[in-house]
């Protein structure tokens, strides 16, 4: 069952929850931590977010 169908049906709404608020958490700590990596001006860090957050956007819970 998908988690949007678990979350509107009331089924395992904790794990539903659980597993969209842990891929927020996900999506907002590679942010923060792109946006420190572009100010320190770290090529590595940036260059390495800028291959993750597709990611992480791509196999979103859905």
């Amino acid at each position: 069952m998908p988690i949007t169908k678990a979350l509107l049906l009331g089924r395992r709404r904790g794990r539903a929850v659980g597993l969209v608020v842990g891929f927020a958490g996900a999506v907002a700590l590679a942010l923060v931590a792109a946006f420190l990596a572009e100010s320190a001006g770290v090529t590595t860090g940036s260059a390495l977010t800028d291959r993750v957050l597709p990611l992480l956007v791509f196999y979103a819970p859905g």
